[in-house]
């Protein structure tokens, strides 16, 4: 994974000499630049197990995120069907309610056609039996119970 850069290896690019390095190593000697590769070794295997291990992490933070959202969907769709077939229920009994009232209008205007009629027959046999009296100053039945009318004694009846 890393790699040493072409300078670091001796070649620069374009096969042109090596670029010389700050700080000349060489009069160190051989075994400071075997540490220092050792070193730097040891440093690439760390940054290759972080790496590593950070890109299982990544993977099981994905693996739980996709659960969490199929979980989401799945309640999201259980909710939305619920939601239906409640509203669905209500228009069903909407409409019950409308067919119910409809019915109850009709029996209304049946009921109302019915109490005229009652009406119309009663008032029309009590007006041809109830006698006509003029206006001469007779008082028809009841006169003498209206209130504000003079009381008229009853008629002499032969004991």
């Amino acid at each position: 994974m890393w790699r040493r850069r072409k300078s670091d290896r001796g070649a620069a690019p374009g096969g042109a000499a090596p670029a010389a390095p700050e700080h000349d190593l060489a009069p160190l000697g051989p075994e400071f630049t075997n540490r220092i590769d050792a070193i730097l070794g040891d440093v690439r295997e760390e940054a290759d197990r972080i790496l590593d291990d950070a890109r299982r992490k990544a993977e099981g933070t994905t693996t739980d995120i996709d659960e969490a959202l199929a979980y989401r969907r799945r309640r999201l769709l259980e909710l939305y069907e619920t939601l239906i077939a409640r509203a669905e229920l209500v228009i069903a009994r909407l409409d019950d309610v409308e067919l119910g009232r409809e019915s109850l209008g009709r029996m209304m205007r049946a009921v109302s056609q019915a109490a005229d009629e009652l009406s119309g027959e009663l008032d029309a046999p009590a007006s041809r039996d109830r006698p006509t009296y003029e206006r001469s100053g007779a008082a028809g039945p009841g006169a003498a119970a209206r209130p504000g009318s003079p009381r008229r004694s009853p008629p002499d009846r032969p004991s």
